[in-house]
Protein backbone atom coordinates (compact mmCIF):
# COMPACT_ATOMS: atom_id res chain seq x y z
CA UNK A 1 0.00 0.00 0.00
CA UNK A 2 1.14 3.58 -0.78
CA UNK A 3 4.10 2.20 -2.76
CA UNK A 4 5.37 3.41 -6.11
CA UNK A 5 4.54 0.77 -8.72
CA UNK A 6 6.93 2.21 -11.29
CA UNK A 7 6.79 2.30 -15.08
CA UNK A 8 6.80 -0.54 -17.56
CA UNK A 9 8.88 1.22 -20.21
CA UNK A 10 12.64 1.11 -20.33
CA UNK A 11 14.41 3.94 -18.58
CA UNK A 12 11.38 4.67 -16.40
CA UNK A 13 11.13 4.83 -12.64
CA UNK A 14 11.65 1.66 -10.63
CA UNK A 15 9.03 0.69 -8.10
CA UNK A 16 7.75 -2.49 -6.49
CA UNK A 17 9.23 -5.95 -7.02
CA UNK A 18 8.16 -8.38 -9.70
CA UNK A 19 6.10 -10.44 -7.29
CA UNK A 20 4.29 -7.37 -6.04
CA UNK A 21 3.66 -6.27 -9.62
CA UNK A 22 2.06 -9.65 -10.28
CA UNK A 23 -0.32 -9.26 -7.35
CA UNK A 24 -1.17 -5.72 -8.47
CA UNK A 25 -1.92 -7.06 -11.97
CA UNK A 26 -4.26 -9.68 -10.51
CA UNK A 27 -5.94 -7.04 -8.33
CA UNK A 28 -6.43 -4.81 -11.36
CA UNK A 29 -8.19 -7.66 -13.15
CA UNK A 30 -10.46 -8.23 -10.15
CA UNK A 31 -11.60 -4.61 -9.92
CA UNK A 32 -14.40 -5.19 -12.43
CA UNK A 33 -15.28 -8.63 -11.00
CA UNK A 34 -15.00 -10.53 -14.30
CA UNK A 35 -17.11 -13.63 -14.94
CA UNK A 36 -14.06 -15.35 -16.48
CA UNK A 37 -10.49 -14.80 -15.32
CA UNK A 38 -7.44 -16.45 -16.89
CA UNK A 39 -4.12 -16.13 -15.04
CA UNK A 40 -0.74 -17.25 -16.39
CA UNK A 41 1.48 -18.42 -13.50
CA UNK A 42 0.23 -15.90 -10.92
CA UNK A 43 2.28 -17.52 -8.13
CA UNK A 44 5.63 -17.48 -9.93
CA UNK A 45 8.08 -15.20 -8.14
CA UNK A 46 6.04 -15.15 -4.93
CA UNK A 47 7.06 -16.65 -1.61
CA UNK A 48 5.01 -19.59 -0.32
CA UNK A 49 2.86 -17.49 2.02
CA UNK A 50 2.02 -14.89 -0.62
CA UNK A 51 1.32 -17.58 -3.22
CA UNK A 52 -1.06 -19.41 -0.90
CA UNK A 53 -2.80 -16.19 0.11
CA UNK A 54 -3.33 -15.31 -3.55
CA UNK A 55 -4.74 -18.74 -4.39
CA UNK A 56 -7.08 -18.65 -1.38
CA UNK A 57 -8.45 -15.34 -2.65
CA UNK A 58 -8.93 -16.79 -6.13
CA UNK A 59 -10.67 -19.86 -4.67
CA UNK A 60 -13.05 -17.62 -2.75
CA UNK A 61 -13.85 -15.78 -5.96
CA UNK A 62 -14.52 -19.10 -7.68
CA UNK A 63 -16.99 -20.00 -4.94
CA UNK A 64 -18.77 -16.69 -5.63
CA UNK A 65 -19.51 -17.68 -9.22
CA UNK A 66 -16.41 -16.60 -11.14
CA UNK A 67 -14.80 -19.02 -13.58
CA UNK A 68 -11.04 -18.89 -12.93
CA UNK A 69 -8.43 -20.71 -15.02
CA UNK A 70 -4.87 -20.71 -13.67
CA UNK A 71 -1.63 -21.89 -15.25
CA UNK A 72 0.52 -22.91 -12.29
CA UNK A 73 3.98 -24.44 -11.98
CA UNK A 74 5.10 -26.75 -9.15
CA UNK A 75 2.37 -25.85 -6.62
CA UNK A 76 2.45 -26.75 -2.93
CA UNK A 77 0.05 -29.42 -1.69
CA UNK A 78 -2.02 -26.77 0.10
CA UNK A 79 -2.37 -24.81 -3.13
CA UNK A 80 -3.05 -27.95 -5.16
CA UNK A 81 -5.97 -28.83 -2.87
CA UNK A 82 -7.65 -25.50 -3.70
CA UNK A 83 -8.12 -26.47 -7.35
CA UNK A 84 -11.40 -28.03 -8.53
CA UNK A 85 -10.44 -29.11 -12.04
CA UNK A 86 -6.97 -30.13 -13.22
CA UNK A 87 -5.43 -30.20 -16.68
CA UNK A 88 -1.98 -31.83 -16.79
CA UNK A 89 0.21 -31.32 -19.85
CA UNK A 90 3.41 -32.98 -21.01
CA UNK A 91 5.16 -31.26 -23.89
CA UNK A 92 1.86 -29.79 -25.00
CA UNK A 93 -0.04 -33.11 -24.85
CA UNK A 94 -2.78 -33.90 -22.37
CA UNK A 95 -1.87 -36.32 -19.58
CA UNK A 96 -4.98 -35.80 -17.46
CA UNK A 97 -8.08 -33.62 -17.61
CA UNK A 98 -10.66 -33.95 -14.86
CA UNK A 99 -11.40 -33.45 -11.18
CA UNK A 100 -8.34 -32.71 -9.10
CA UNK A 101 -9.22 -35.33 -6.51
CA UNK A 102 -9.32 -38.07 -9.20
CA UNK A 103 -5.89 -37.34 -10.71
CA UNK A 104 -4.00 -39.63 -8.34
CA UNK A 105 -6.23 -42.65 -8.95
CA UNK A 106 -6.08 -42.20 -12.70
CA UNK A 107 -2.30 -41.84 -12.98
CA UNK A 108 -1.61 -44.67 -10.54
CA UNK A 109 -3.53 -46.91 -12.93
CA UNK A 110 -0.95 -46.19 -15.64
CA UNK A 111 1.60 -49.04 -15.88
CA UNK A 112 4.58 -46.68 -16.13
CA UNK A 113 3.76 -44.60 -13.03
CA UNK A 114 4.97 -45.48 -9.53
CA UNK A 115 2.40 -45.15 -6.70
CA UNK A 116 2.45 -42.02 -4.57
CA UNK A 117 5.15 -42.51 -1.90
CA UNK A 118 4.36 -41.80 1.71
CA UNK A 119 5.12 -38.27 2.93
CA UNK A 120 5.37 -36.99 -0.64
CA UNK A 121 3.19 -34.14 -1.80
CA UNK A 122 0.81 -35.08 -4.57
CA UNK A 123 1.75 -32.06 -6.67
CA UNK A 124 5.44 -33.00 -6.53
CA UNK A 125 4.56 -36.61 -7.34
CA UNK A 126 2.57 -35.56 -10.40
CA UNK A 127 5.41 -33.41 -11.72
CA UNK A 128 8.00 -36.14 -11.06
CA UNK A 129 5.85 -38.73 -12.83
CA UNK A 130 5.49 -36.52 -15.89
CA UNK A 131 9.22 -35.68 -15.94
CA UNK A 132 10.21 -39.36 -15.69
CA UNK A 133 7.77 -40.21 -18.46
CA UNK A 134 9.22 -37.51 -20.73
CA UNK A 135 12.70 -39.00 -20.25
CA UNK A 136 11.63 -42.36 -21.65
CA UNK A 137 13.18 -43.57 -24.88
CA UNK A 138 9.80 -43.80 -26.57
CA UNK A 139 9.14 -40.10 -25.82
CA UNK A 140 6.52 -40.66 -23.13
CA UNK A 141 3.63 -43.07 -22.59
CA UNK A 142 1.29 -40.94 -20.46
CA UNK A 143 -0.25 -38.88 -23.31
CA UNK A 144 -1.04 -42.12 -25.14
CA UNK A 145 -2.41 -43.64 -21.94
CA UNK A 146 -4.76 -40.66 -21.53
CA UNK A 147 -5.96 -40.92 -25.12
CA UNK A 148 -6.77 -44.61 -24.68
CA UNK A 149 -8.23 -44.37 -21.17
CA UNK A 150 -9.87 -40.94 -20.87
CA UNK A 151 -13.22 -42.67 -20.32
CA UNK A 152 -11.80 -43.96 -17.05
CA UNK A 153 -11.53 -40.37 -15.77
CA UNK A 154 -15.21 -39.87 -16.61
CA UNK A 155 -16.12 -43.01 -14.65
CA UNK A 156 -14.08 -41.83 -11.67
CA UNK A 157 -15.95 -38.52 -11.69
CA UNK A 158 -19.38 -40.14 -11.83
CA UNK A 159 -18.75 -42.98 -9.38
CA UNK A 160 -16.92 -41.35 -6.49
CA UNK A 161 -16.97 -38.29 -4.33
CA UNK A 162 -13.85 -36.35 -3.45
CA UNK A 163 -12.43 -36.59 0.04
CA UNK A 164 -14.02 -34.56 2.78
CA UNK A 165 -11.01 -32.31 2.75
CA UNK A 166 -12.19 -30.74 -0.50
CA UNK A 167 -11.01 -27.50 -1.92
CA UNK A 168 -14.05 -25.73 -0.52
CA UNK A 169 -13.36 -27.05 2.96
CA UNK A 170 -9.73 -26.02 2.68
CA UNK A 171 -10.54 -22.51 1.58
CA UNK A 172 -13.15 -22.15 4.34
CA UNK A 173 -10.59 -23.11 6.95
CA UNK A 174 -7.97 -20.78 5.47
CA UNK A 175 -10.43 -17.92 5.19
CA UNK A 176 -11.17 -18.12 8.90
CA UNK A 177 -7.48 -17.99 9.69
CA UNK A 178 -7.03 -14.87 7.53
CA UNK A 179 -9.89 -12.79 8.80
CA UNK A 180 -13.21 -14.53 8.08
CA UNK A 181 -15.29 -15.40 5.06
CA UNK A 182 -16.12 -12.69 2.59
CA UNK A 183 -19.49 -11.74 1.17
CA UNK A 184 -20.65 -14.10 -1.57
CA UNK A 185 -22.86 -13.35 -4.51
CA UNK A 186 -24.02 -15.36 -7.47
CA UNK A 187 -22.90 -14.92 -11.06
CA UNK A 188 -26.38 -13.65 -11.87
CA UNK A 189 -25.99 -10.88 -9.30
CA UNK A 190 -22.58 -9.97 -10.69
CA UNK A 191 -23.95 -9.67 -14.20
CA UNK A 192 -26.79 -7.50 -12.94
CA UNK A 193 -24.40 -4.81 -11.72
CA UNK A 194 -23.79 -1.67 -13.76
CA UNK A 195 -21.23 -1.73 -16.52
CA UNK A 196 -19.29 1.03 -14.75
CA UNK A 197 -19.87 1.20 -11.01
CA UNK A 198 -18.00 4.48 -10.57
CA UNK A 199 -19.50 7.72 -11.80
CA UNK A 200 -18.12 9.73 -14.70
CA UNK A 201 -16.79 12.42 -12.36
CA UNK A 202 -15.09 9.90 -10.08
CA UNK A 203 -13.40 8.29 -13.08
CA UNK A 204 -12.24 11.71 -14.26
CA UNK A 205 -10.94 12.64 -10.81
CA UNK A 206 -9.01 9.39 -10.33
CA UNK A 207 -7.57 9.36 -13.85
CA UNK A 208 -6.48 12.99 -13.61
CA UNK A 209 -4.86 12.36 -10.24
CA UNK A 210 -3.02 9.32 -11.60
CA UNK A 211 -1.89 11.10 -14.77
CA UNK A 212 -0.51 14.07 -12.87
CA UNK A 213 1.35 11.77 -10.46
CA UNK A 214 2.77 9.72 -13.33
CA UNK A 215 4.12 12.80 -15.09
CA UNK A 216 5.60 14.26 -11.92
CA UNK A 217 9.33 13.65 -11.96
CA UNK A 218 9.35 11.88 -15.33
CA UNK A 219 12.64 12.08 -17.22
CA UNK A 220 10.82 13.45 -20.24
CA UNK A 221 9.55 16.38 -18.16
CA UNK A 222 13.09 17.08 -16.97
CA UNK A 223 14.30 16.87 -20.57
CA UNK A 224 11.63 19.36 -21.67
CA UNK A 225 12.73 21.73 -18.90
CA UNK A 226 16.35 21.41 -19.99
CA UNK A 227 15.40 22.02 -23.61
CA UNK A 228 13.54 25.19 -22.63
CA UNK A 229 16.66 26.42 -20.81
CA UNK A 230 18.73 25.80 -23.95
CA UNK A 231 16.24 27.78 -26.04
CA UNK A 232 16.27 30.54 -23.43
CA UNK A 233 20.06 30.70 -23.60
CA UNK A 234 20.09 31.10 -27.39
CA UNK A 235 17.25 33.61 -27.24
CA UNK A 236 19.14 35.78 -24.78
CA UNK A 237 22.32 35.34 -26.80
CA UNK A 238 20.83 36.63 -30.06
CA UNK A 239 17.86 38.79 -29.01
CA UNK A 240 18.94 40.32 -25.70
CA UNK A 241 17.15 43.62 -25.00
CA UNK A 242 16.34 44.47 -28.62
CA UNK A 243 16.09 48.26 -29.08
CA UNK A 244 12.53 49.33 -29.79
CA UNK A 245 13.06 51.17 -33.06
CA UNK A 246 12.71 50.72 -36.78
CA UNK A 247 16.18 49.27 -37.21
CA UNK A 248 15.23 46.14 -35.23
CA UNK A 249 11.80 45.33 -36.67
CA UNK A 250 13.02 42.24 -38.49
CA UNK A 251 14.85 41.00 -35.40
CA UNK A 252 11.60 41.02 -33.46
CA UNK A 253 9.88 39.33 -36.37
CA UNK A 254 12.47 36.54 -36.45
CA UNK A 255 12.24 36.13 -32.67
CA UNK A 256 8.53 35.37 -32.83
CA UNK A 257 8.99 32.65 -35.41
CA UNK A 258 12.00 31.19 -33.63
CA UNK A 259 10.13 30.66 -30.38
CA UNK A 260 7.22 29.11 -32.29
CA UNK A 261 9.46 26.74 -34.26
CA UNK A 262 11.60 25.56 -31.36
CA UNK A 263 8.91 24.96 -28.78
CA UNK A 264 6.33 23.58 -31.23
CA UNK A 265 8.70 20.84 -32.36
CA UNK A 266 9.52 19.95 -28.77
CA UNK A 267 5.87 19.88 -27.68
CA UNK A 268 4.80 17.70 -30.63
CA UNK A 269 7.60 15.20 -29.99
CA UNK A 270 6.86 15.10 -26.26
CA UNK A 271 3.17 14.51 -26.90
CA UNK A 272 3.86 11.60 -29.25
CA UNK A 273 6.34 9.97 -26.89
CA UNK A 274 4.13 10.25 -23.80
CA UNK A 275 1.02 8.80 -25.42
CA UNK A 276 2.87 5.95 -27.13
CA UNK A 277 4.18 4.92 -23.70
CA UNK A 278 0.62 4.97 -22.35
CA UNK A 279 -0.97 3.15 -25.28
CA UNK A 280 -0.48 -0.45 -24.07
CA UNK A 281 -1.73 0.41 -20.57
CA UNK A 282 -4.78 2.15 -22.03
CA UNK A 283 -5.59 -0.85 -24.22
CA UNK A 284 -5.37 -3.27 -21.28
CA UNK A 285 -7.50 -1.12 -19.01
CA UNK A 286 -10.10 -0.49 -21.70
CA UNK A 287 -10.33 -4.23 -22.32
CA UNK A 288 -11.08 -4.67 -18.61
CA UNK A 289 -13.69 -1.89 -18.80
CA UNK A 290 -12.08 -0.06 -15.89
CA UNK A 291 -13.23 3.30 -17.23
CA UNK A 292 -14.82 5.03 -20.19
CA UNK A 293 -12.79 6.65 -22.96
CA UNK A 294 -14.17 10.15 -22.35
CA UNK A 295 -12.96 10.62 -18.74
CA UNK A 296 -9.54 9.24 -19.72
CA UNK A 297 -9.32 11.65 -22.64
CA UNK A 298 -10.46 14.65 -20.59
CA UNK A 299 -7.98 13.76 -17.82
CA UNK A 300 -5.19 13.58 -20.39
CA UNK A 301 -6.25 16.88 -21.94
CA UNK A 302 -6.24 18.65 -18.57
CA UNK A 303 -2.87 17.19 -17.60
CA UNK A 304 -1.41 18.17 -20.98
CA UNK A 305 -2.59 21.74 -20.46
CA UNK A 306 -0.60 21.94 -17.24
CA UNK A 307 2.46 19.74 -17.73
CA UNK A 308 3.32 19.94 -21.42
CA UNK A 309 2.60 23.60 -22.12
CA UNK A 310 3.05 25.64 -18.93
CA UNK A 311 6.80 25.08 -18.85
CA UNK A 312 7.35 26.48 -22.37
CA UNK A 313 5.05 29.36 -21.45
CA UNK A 314 7.30 30.16 -18.49
CA UNK A 315 10.05 30.29 -21.08
CA UNK A 316 7.88 32.71 -23.09
CA UNK A 317 7.45 35.00 -20.08
CA UNK A 318 11.22 35.16 -19.59
CA UNK A 319 11.74 35.77 -23.31
CA UNK A 320 9.29 38.68 -23.23
CA UNK A 321 11.43 40.46 -20.66
CA UNK A 322 14.80 39.41 -22.10
CA UNK A 323 13.93 40.58 -25.63
CA UNK A 324 12.53 43.94 -24.44
CA UNK A 325 9.13 43.47 -26.05
CA UNK A 326 6.18 45.86 -25.73
CA UNK A 327 6.29 47.05 -22.09
CA UNK A 328 2.61 47.02 -21.08
CA UNK A 329 0.77 44.51 -18.89
CA UNK A 330 -2.03 44.12 -21.43
CA UNK A 331 0.27 43.13 -24.26
CA UNK A 332 2.37 40.92 -21.98
CA UNK A 333 -0.65 38.79 -21.05
CA UNK A 334 -1.91 38.79 -24.63
CA UNK A 335 1.52 37.51 -25.69
CA UNK A 336 1.34 34.70 -23.13
CA UNK A 337 -2.20 33.81 -24.20
CA UNK A 338 -1.26 33.66 -27.86
CA UNK A 339 1.93 31.71 -27.18
CA UNK A 340 0.17 29.30 -24.82
CA UNK A 341 -2.65 28.46 -27.19
CA UNK A 342 -0.19 28.11 -30.10
CA UNK A 343 1.82 25.50 -28.19
CA UNK A 344 -1.33 23.84 -26.91
CA UNK A 345 -2.52 23.50 -30.51
CA UNK A 346 0.83 21.99 -31.50
CA UNK A 347 0.53 19.57 -28.58
CA UNK A 348 -2.97 18.60 -29.71
CA UNK A 349 -1.66 17.94 -33.21
CA UNK A 350 1.06 15.71 -31.73
CA UNK A 351 -1.56 13.75 -29.80
CA UNK A 352 -3.60 13.32 -32.98
CA UNK A 353 -0.57 11.97 -34.87
CA UNK A 354 0.28 9.64 -32.00
CA UNK A 355 -3.22 8.14 -31.92
CA UNK A 356 -3.53 7.95 -35.70
CA UNK A 357 -0.13 6.24 -36.10
CA UNK A 358 0.26 3.23 -33.74
CA UNK A 359 4.03 2.95 -34.25
CA UNK A 360 6.11 5.40 -32.22
CA UNK A 361 9.00 5.18 -34.69
CA UNK A 362 6.81 6.06 -37.67
CA UNK A 363 5.02 8.81 -35.73
CA UNK A 364 8.33 10.41 -34.72
CA UNK A 365 9.56 10.21 -38.33
CA UNK A 366 6.43 11.82 -39.77
CA UNK A 367 5.99 14.49 -37.08
CA UNK A 368 8.91 16.79 -38.14
CA UNK A 369 7.87 17.15 -41.82
CA UNK A 370 4.21 17.64 -40.86
CA UNK A 371 5.15 20.31 -38.31
CA UNK A 372 7.59 21.91 -40.76
CA UNK A 373 4.88 22.16 -43.41
CA UNK A 374 2.60 24.06 -41.03
CA UNK A 375 5.48 26.33 -40.01
CA UNK A 376 6.50 27.10 -43.60
CA UNK A 377 2.91 27.97 -44.41
CA UNK A 378 2.94 30.34 -41.44
CA UNK A 379 4.17 33.23 -43.61
CA UNK A 380 7.62 33.91 -42.18
CA UNK A 381 9.79 32.23 -44.81
CA UNK A 382 7.53 33.03 -47.76
CA UNK A 383 4.98 35.88 -47.64
CA UNK A 384 1.47 34.70 -48.37
CA UNK A 385 1.16 36.76 -51.56
CA UNK A 386 4.38 35.19 -52.93
CA UNK A 387 3.18 31.61 -52.45
CA UNK A 388 2.13 29.67 -55.53
CA UNK A 389 -1.60 29.98 -56.09
CA UNK A 390 -1.97 26.20 -55.90
CA UNK A 391 -0.82 26.09 -52.27
CA UNK A 392 -1.63 29.60 -51.03
CA UNK A 393 -4.97 28.43 -49.67
CA UNK A 394 -3.14 25.93 -47.43
CA UNK A 395 -1.78 28.79 -45.32
CA UNK A 396 -5.28 29.18 -43.86
CA UNK A 397 -4.99 25.60 -42.58
CA UNK A 398 -1.72 26.31 -40.77
CA UNK A 399 -2.01 26.93 -37.04
CA UNK A 400 1.43 28.58 -37.24
CA UNK A 401 -0.07 31.34 -39.40
CA UNK A 402 -2.42 32.42 -36.63
CA UNK A 403 0.14 32.08 -33.87
CA UNK A 404 2.74 34.06 -35.80
CA UNK A 405 0.22 36.74 -36.86
CA UNK A 406 -1.12 37.21 -33.34
CA UNK A 407 2.40 37.75 -31.96
CA UNK A 408 3.15 40.33 -34.68
CA UNK A 409 -0.12 42.18 -34.10
CA UNK A 410 0.36 42.18 -30.35
CA UNK A 411 3.82 43.73 -30.70
CA UNK A 412 3.29 46.31 -33.45
CA UNK A 413 -0.39 47.04 -34.03
CA UNK A 414 -1.92 50.21 -32.61
CA UNK A 415 1.33 52.08 -31.95
CA UNK A 416 4.13 53.90 -33.70
CA UNK A 417 7.60 52.41 -33.89
CA UNK A 418 10.29 54.99 -32.99
CA UNK A 419 12.99 55.69 -35.54
CA UNK A 420 16.53 54.63 -34.82
CA UNK A 421 18.85 57.48 -33.86
CA UNK A 422 20.70 58.72 -36.93
CA UNK A 423 18.75 56.46 -39.30
CA UNK A 424 16.09 57.43 -41.78
CA UNK A 425 12.91 55.41 -41.47
CA UNK A 426 12.44 52.81 -44.19
CA UNK A 427 9.06 51.57 -45.34
CA UNK A 428 8.60 47.82 -45.09
CA UNK A 429 5.86 47.71 -47.69
CA UNK A 430 2.87 49.19 -45.87
CA UNK A 431 0.98 52.39 -46.52
CA UNK A 432 3.48 54.61 -44.75
CA UNK A 433 5.72 56.89 -46.77
CA UNK A 434 9.50 56.91 -46.59
CA UNK A 435 10.67 59.59 -44.25
CA UNK A 436 7.70 59.29 -41.91
CA UNK A 437 8.80 59.19 -38.31
CA UNK A 438 7.81 57.50 -36.08
CA UNK A 439 6.72 54.62 -38.27
CA UNK A 440 3.12 53.28 -37.94
CA UNK A 441 3.09 49.80 -36.39
CA UNK A 442 0.08 48.79 -38.48
CA UNK A 443 2.19 49.39 -41.59
CA UNK A 444 4.82 47.06 -40.16
CA UNK A 445 2.19 44.33 -39.75
CA UNK A 446 0.89 44.89 -43.28
CA UNK A 447 4.40 44.95 -44.70
CA UNK A 448 5.09 41.54 -43.16
CA UNK A 449 2.15 40.04 -45.03
CA UNK A 450 -0.61 40.18 -42.42
CA UNK A 451 -3.68 41.95 -43.77
CA UNK A 452 -7.45 41.77 -43.89
CA UNK A 453 -9.21 39.92 -41.10
CA UNK A 454 -5.87 38.44 -40.04
CA UNK A 455 -4.93 41.82 -38.54
CA UNK A 456 -7.43 41.19 -35.73
CA UNK A 457 -5.62 39.72 -32.73
CA UNK A 458 -8.69 37.95 -31.34
CA UNK A 459 -9.54 36.43 -34.72
CA UNK A 460 -6.16 34.70 -34.71
CA UNK A 461 -6.61 33.51 -31.13
CA UNK A 462 -10.06 32.17 -32.01
CA UNK A 463 -8.68 30.28 -35.01
CA UNK A 464 -5.99 28.73 -32.83
CA UNK A 465 -8.69 27.61 -30.42
CA UNK A 466 -10.70 26.14 -33.32
CA UNK A 467 -7.66 24.17 -34.51
CA UNK A 468 -7.02 22.90 -31.00
CA UNK A 469 -10.63 21.75 -30.60
CA UNK A 470 -10.49 20.08 -34.02
CA UNK A 471 -7.36 18.08 -33.18
CA UNK A 472 -8.78 17.09 -29.78
CA UNK A 473 -12.16 16.00 -31.14
CA UNK A 474 -10.47 14.08 -33.97
CA UNK A 475 -8.14 12.41 -31.46
CA UNK A 476 -11.07 11.39 -29.28
CA UNK A 477 -12.89 10.00 -32.31
CA UNK A 478 -9.86 7.90 -33.24
CA UNK A 479 -9.61 6.56 -29.69
CA UNK A 480 -13.26 5.54 -29.65
CA UNK A 481 -12.99 3.98 -33.10
CA UNK A 482 -9.87 2.01 -32.15
CA UNK A 483 -11.99 0.05 -29.66
CA UNK A 484 -14.00 -1.54 -32.44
Amino acid sequence: RDSLIGTATGGGRRGISGGERKRVAVAAELVVRPALLFLDEPTSGLDSTSAQSLMVTLRELASMGHAIAVVIHQPRTAIYSLVDHLLLLSRGHTVYNGRTCDARAFLESAPTVEPLPAETGIADWLMDSISQDEDRVDGGALPKFWTENKEKAVLLTSSAQCDSETSLAVVTKMSKSTGGARRRSTLKELNATRKFETSFWMQLKLLLHRTLKQQRGERLTAFTAGLSLVYLFFTCLFWWRIPDDTSRIFERNSLFFFILIGQSNGVVTSSITVFQQERSLLQRERAKKLYRVLPYFLAKTLSDMTNNVLLPCLYGALVYWAANLRPTAKHFFQFLLSYYISLSTAQSMGLFLSIAIPSMQIALILAPPVTLFFLIMGGFYIPYENMHVAIRWASWLSFARYGYSSLLINEFSGRDVPCAVGDAPISVGGSGEDGQCPFPGDDVVAGLGVDGISTNFWFNVLMLFVFQVFFRVASYGLLVKSKR
